[in-house]
């Protein structure tokens, strides 16, 4: 080691700078949760943290009469199964050249921005809006303006029924689904 003098105080300088340890290790908390015990261990993680990285999605588009509006924009909403889209998220729609999902897609649209989801139950007799303070039930017979965005020929609720019927088997509890605008 050398010393050296630094306003008349003496100091010791190592012969080799010393070695930090570059490969620390971050316990990370279950489930993923990067808030820990900070929220209480309320849950948290990748799917349900307030805040997450907008997700790119891909969905099939099959129903024939929505295909060219959905190409030209004049068609800007959609109904999908589940509940796993948010505001933000990016989805791309593509047709099938033959069988789906076992021949090649026969076009496919540019990334839209997810600007509207409505999370709604889809039941025999209607959809259920549900809301913060209470929920809103519409019998199929008054949703054609849901039907018109959603391009069903013809634009009435009656035929919006048949068309989700004839692609989901809808039990006596419903099924969860949400509306998508962009």
């Amino acid at each position: 080691m050398t010393s050296g003098d630094a306003g008349g105080q003496r100091y010791d300088l190592p012969a080799k700078p010393r070695a930090l340890d570059h490969h620390r290790t971050a316990t990370l908390p279950s489930r993923g949760d990067p808030h820990g015990d900070a929220n209480g261990g309320a849950g948290g993680g990748r799917v349900t943290d307030p805040w997450r990285k907008p997700r790119k999605w891909n969905l099939p588009l099959t129903y024939a009469p929505k295909i060219a509006g959905v190409r030209d924009g004049t068609i800007r909403q959609t109904i999908r199964a589940g509940r796993k889209f948010r505001v933000g998220d990016q989805v791309s729609f593509h047709g099938w050249s033959g069988k789906p999902y076992r021949s090649p897609w026969s076009f496919r649209t540019d990334y839209f921005v997810l600007t509207t989801v409505r999370n709604i139950l889809i039941l025999s007799g209607g959809i259920v809006w549900p809301g913060a303070m209470h929920e809103e039930y519409y019998a199929w017979r008054e949703l054609d303006c849901l039907a018109a965005r959603d391009g069903i020929e013809p634009p009435t609720g009656e035929a919006l029924r048949d068309v989700l019927a004839g692609m989901h088997k809808i039990p006596d509890d419903g099924i969860e689904a949400q509306v998508l605008r962009w």
